[in-house]
């Protein structure tokens, strides 16, 4: 290996060569904004809840990144490789990565029966070989708001042992060249034959996602000749790209500032601060969204969602503790800073006296601290002026007042103090 790794930050430093790996990245290391270029093997070996964020890898003879036990690749630029990103047995986190022009495969998910491995937000580049290849015998993967373009081979490939819980949607393609649309049970040409074969991807689009310059100032994308021209690629998307609001309306839009039309971008820049930004106002209908038919004279319902036509519109709604998703864009739990102590319950709860409450599942689920501990959550907002609003239910069978009293500080200021839930309610 070129650097080993062991439960420390790795930063700021060109790395080249290594018979096997150029990096190998063990227990809690983190990898950031490095380029590591050109090993005989792996660019990234990365195990044991290993972090790899925003790095430039290129030009390996394997794989870029190798993700394995809990390890993440976020936001990193990998191309010119054999294979981009390599995800074994159940990475924690694969997002918002740029995975483009290598041999075999964008990015391979390698899991097995209690894999639950979630590939979201990347931008697939793909003129050989597979964008997507899910193989290994993998269970329950989901594939949510990426952006495959593809100018040869197959868009998503997944395997016959690899079908169980499959799910795939919000994504969106661009098949030319002679590309696959996909592989089910044998190759599916167009989108609409992978949809149908598959039966996923229902709300994906299919389009130009229309970046703003993949071959950068110097006309060359990636790597060429072992040089590398990859620095001023570009893969962020233009100003009324389809793929701007367009993602799975059950994810984290919280992360791109100014104008987002209260959802999600497609790619690699979606829920980060260098989302491209939607329209001041946006009204968009999501039913009926094309094909549906209807009777004459039977009442039909239309669902849209609006942003920028208020004074405030929301950014998160966050469902603490164990419970996902919880309806309503409720969503699971997230951005909490420590604690991972949560519990739930089956009550009934009565939401009588509350205005504007959220659903019933958000209060029956918590995320606690203890011991005079301190639970905190940080958002990744930019600067501004929010309104903050905190649901509370106790729940505890043996409260009594002044049994659980705390305070609450937003950006360090005291906003209660001497909380007791039970004495209010």
């Amino acid at each position: 290996e070129a650097l080993y790794a062991y439960n420390v930050l790795v930063t700021g430093n060109e790395i080249t060569g290594g018979d096997e790996h150029g990096v190998v990245a063990y227990d809690r290391s983190v990898v950031r904004g490095n380029v590591i270029h050109e090993s005989d093997g792996r660019g990234v070996y990365a195990e044991h809840s290993a972090q790899i964020i925003g790095n430039r890898i290129w030009g390996h003879a394997g794989s870029g990144i190798e993700s394995r036990s809990s390890s993440s690749a976020i936001g990193n630029l990998v191309y010119g490789n054999l294979i981009g990103i390599h995800a074994v047995s159940s990475p924690a986190n694969i997002s918002n990565n740029v995975v483009y022009g290598n041999t075999d495969v964008g990015i391979r998910i390698d899991g097995d029966s209690g894999s639950g491995m979630v590939i979201a937000n990347n931008t697939v580049h793909q003129s050989t070989g597979r964008a997507i290849d899910v193989m290994g015998s993998t269970q329950n993967l989901v594939l949510r708001n990426n952006i495959l373009v593809v100018n040869g081979g197959h868009g998503i490939y997944v395997d016959d042992n690899s079908q169980i819980g499959f799910d795939s949607n919000y994504n969106l393609f661009e098949m030319a060249g002679g590309a696959l649309a996909g592989y089910w049970q044998g190759d599916q040409v167009a989108v609409s034959d992978w949809q149908s074969a598959s039966i996923q991807d229902a709300n994906s689009i299919e389009g130009d996602p229309q970046f703003v310059s993949p071959a950068g100032a110097d006309g060359v994308m990636g790597a060429l000749g072992g040089v590398d021209y990859g620095e001023d690629d570009d893969f962020h998307v233009q100003s009324g790209s389809i793929a701007i609001d367009h993602g799975d309306l059950d994810w984290w839009w919280i992360g791109e500032p100014g104008s987002n039309g209260n959802r999600v971008n497609i790619g690699a820049y979606g829920n980060t601060n260098e989302a491209t930004q939607s329209d001041t106002q946006v009204i968009q209908v999501l039913t009926p969204n094309g094909g549906e038919r209807y009777e004459l004279g039977v009442p039909a319902s239309i669902t849209w969602l609006t942003a920028g036509l208020g004074l405030w519109d929301p950014l998160a709604l966050i469902n603490a503790g164990n419970g996902g998703n919880a309806g309503n864009r409720w969503l699971a739990d997230a951005y909490y800073d420590q604690y991972q102590n949560t519990s739930s319950t089956s009550t009934a709860i009565d939401l009588g006296g509350v205005s504007d409450a959220a659903p019933e599942a958000v209060y029956q689920t918590w995320r606690y601290s203890s011991n005079l501990g301190t639970l905190s959550y940080v958002l990744p907002v930019a600067d501004g002026s929010y309104h903050v609003r905190l649901h509370w239910a106790e729940l505890t069978a043996s409260s009594l007042v002044n049994y659980r009293v705390m305070d609450v500080f937003l950006q360090g200021d005291l906003v209660a103090d001497d909380l007791d839930i039970y004495a209010e309610v």
